[in-house]
């Protein structure tokens, strides 16, 4: 299953998380005005990233709304986020992992994407 990079960003008033998203990154500093990144992580669905959500924040077990269905990431969602992971830059773009991962995106939208040599 398709896994998607996690973000908590915290300020001195509260927090923000959810995938890696270009618009996220851009609504930060308005919404989370001088957040720092806390932790990320990878999770293949939104019940899986706020279960290892909980346990980083020492919550304790997620346990989602009743009829809430999990929200599974596809392999479409994980060629989005590595396109922007390439242009945003930092330490995921350095990656071996983010080499192959580019490879499987650009089979995914079938456009090249930008490949680390």
């Amino acid at each position: 299953m398709p896994d998607l990079l996690h973000e908590y960003w915290e300020n001195d008033t509260g927090g923000e998380f959810g995938p890696v998203r270009e618009r996220n990154d851009q609504l930060r500093p308005t919404l989370v005005p001088n957040a720092t990144l806390r932790f990320s992580f990878w999770a293949t669905s939104w019940h899986q990233a706020m279960q290892l959500y909980q346990e980083h924040l020492e919550y304790g077990d997620y346990y989602p709304p009743d009829g809430e269905p999990d929200h599974f990431y596809s392999a479409e969602g994980v060629a989005e986020q590595v396109a922007y992971l390439f242009v945003r830059g930092g330490a995921y773009t350095s990656s071996p992992l983010n080499k192959v991962a580019t490879t499987a995106a650009s089979l995914f939208t079938q456009k090249p994407l930008p490949c680390l040599t």
